[in-house]
C-alpha cells in the first residue's frame, strides 16, 4: 500500500487530474524507450499518427504494461490501422489506472501518403479521467498531428504533437491538459540495424530525451533496448515474427521503482492481390 501511494503521489502531482493525457502503447516501441517518433506500423497510431500512412496490410494489435509491476498502475493498449487510397485510417484506445484513478483514451485517426517520402496523419482523441467519487469524470476532446520524411536515403525525421489546443480539462479551475512535442529521427545503418532518438517536451515539464536501437539478426528475431531522461531509465525487450502474428516482449528499469514488463501481439492480414 506504500508503494501504490508513492506512486500515486508521483503520477499525480497536487492532485492533477490527468497524469498528462500522454497514453503510450506497443511493447515494440517500449523495448526501445518509446523511442518510436519514424515507427510505421499499427503502433503509430499512439507515437506519431503519421506513420500509418505507410502500412501496405491491415494490422491489429493489443498490448499490456503494468508499470513498475503494479497492477494499479497497468495500461492497456489497442489499435486496428486499415490502408486506404494515399494512406490509412486508424482506430486506438488505451486504458490506464484502475477503479478509483484511471485514465481513458480513444483516437480516431487518418493519416495520407504524399510520396514514397513524405507522410502525415491527423487523429481525434476523447480522453477521460477519473479520481475517486469525489471528482468524478472529466473528459475532453483534441487531437494529434504528426509528419514523417525520408530526408536522406537511409535518415527519416519524424514530428508529432499531442493536445497542440490545450484543451481545458476543468472549467472551474481553468486546468488544461499539457500540450506535448516531439521532434527525432531514424536511422537505419543496414536491413539488420537502425537507431532512433528524439526530444519531447511537454508544456509543464522539463524536456526529456529518448534513444533506441534495434538490431535484427534473423528474419524471426528483433533485438532492442534503449534509454530515457527524466527520470533516467533504461529499456530492453525482444520481438518474435511468427509469419503474420508478431509478439513483442519489453520491459524498462526505474532506478527507485523498479521494472515495467510490457508484452504485445499484433497481427498483419495478408496482402489483397492486385
Amino acid at each position: 500500500m506504500k508503494k501504490i501511494s508513492l506512486l500515486l503521489f508521483l503520477v499525480i502531482p497536487s492532485f492533477s487530474f490527468a497524469q498528462n493525457g500522454y497514453l503510450l502503447s506497443g511493447a515494440g516501441a517500449a523495448g526501445m524507450a518509446n523511442a518510436a517518433i519514424t515507427r510505421q506500423d499499427v503502433w503509430s497510431l499512439f507515437h506519431n499518427p503519421a506513420g500509418v500512412a505507410f502500412i501496405k496490410t491491415t494490422q491489429t494489435g493489443i498490448s499490456y504494461e503494468k508499470r513498475f509491476s503494479l497492477k494499479e498502475l497497468s495500461t492497456n493498449g489497442f489499435g486496428i490501422a486499415v490502408p486506404v487510397s494515399n494512406g490509412a485510417l486508424g482506430i486506438n484506445a488505451a486504458y490506464y489506472g484502475y477503479k478509483n484513478y484511471n485514465e481513458k483514451h480513444a483516437g480516431l485517426t487518418y493519416s495520407r501518403k504524399f510520396s514514397e517520402k513524405i507522410g502525415a496523419g491527423i487523429k481525434l482523441v476523447y480522453h477521460t479521467v477519473k479520481i475517486g467519487s469525489e471528482y468524478g469524470n472529466k473528459s475532453i476532446l483534441t487531437a494529434d498531428l504528426g509528419l514523417q520524411a525520408n530526408v536522406a536515403r537511409n535518415l527519416w525525421l519524424g514530428t508529432h504533437i499531442y493536445n497542440p489546443i490545450q484543451a481545458e480539462l476543468v472549467s472551474e479551475t481553468g486546468e488544461q491538459l499539457p500540450s506535448i512535442f516531439n521532434i527525432g529521427a531514424g536511422y537505419l545503418f543496414s536491413d539488420k540495424f537502425r537507431i532512433e532518438i528524439m526530444g519531447e517536451k511537454p508544456s509543464t515539464e522539463k524536456a526529456l530525451v529518448r534513444t533506441g536501437i534495434e538490431y535484427h539478426p534473423i528474419k524471426q528475431l528483433w533485438l532492442r533496448a534503449g534509454i530515457a531522461s527524466q527520470p533516467m531509465s533504461s529499456s530492453f525487450g525482444f520481438g518474435l515474427d511468427l509469419s503474420s502474428l508478431r509478439m513483442d516482449f519489453a520491459a524498462s528499469f526505474h532506478p527507485q521503482l523498479g521494472f515495467t514488463p510490457n508484452i504485445g501481439l499484433t497481427y498483419l492480414f495478408p496482402e489483397k492481390s492486385k
